[in-house]
């Protein structure tokens, strides 16, 4: 539990806010309202952090409201405001910027399936169906990959990281 955040008040996120910068102090961190144009979307109590990915252009996104959300990639993961769900989100922030969590993202002809967090640095001769099985949670684009074929792509917050492994259609 983080002493500082009364629980009962979420999602009035001034203590969360004051957490996160702290836990991201050694990042390069700006933070963004709804008076800004690109994040006119949110509420007005709304805050957005977007942490700068040293590497490349491929940030962070953290945005804390009634939910609290990340954006990486092209996953979205949602948090609810409370206790248990916002130690996740920060277990998963700091997984993601040091490496040890990626973004995995299914594609089959072409076509975007859908994306996972992905918990584990994975190396390249990992055993793709063993690896879906681990971090894909949806069976039917797991099973459509598999069937017609396609490919696996992990991205993490070093691109020297990112993997993809092509997988050949059964049959």
């Amino acid at each position: 539990m983080n002493a500082n955040i009364n629980y009962d008040e979420i999602p009035d996120t001034g203590a969360v806010q004051e957490d996160l910068l702290t836990a991201l102090s050694g990042q390069h961190v700006t933070v963004h309202t709804s008076e800004e144009p690109d994040f006119d979307y949110m509420e007005n109590e709304d805050v957005a952090f977007v942490v700068k990915n040293p590497h490349n252009d491929e940030d962070l996104l953290i945005e804390l409201g009634g939910e609290f959300s990340l954006f990486f990639g092209l996953w979205h993961g949602q948090y609810k405001a409370e206790e248990q769900d916002y130690d996740r989100m920060k277990q998963d922030i700091a997984a993601l910027l040091a490496g040890n969590a990626g973004v995995l993202s299914l594609y089959a002809e072409d076509h975007w399936l859908g994306s996972a967090l992905c918990p584990e640095k994975v190396s390249a001769d990992a055993d793709v169906e063993k690896l879906l099985e681990r971090c894909w949670q949806k069976q039917e684009p797991k099973e459509k990959l598999l069937a017609q074929g396609g490919r696996v792509e992990l991205l993490y917050w070093d691109p020297a990281d990112n993997k993809s492994f092509a997988i050949p259609a059964k049959g």
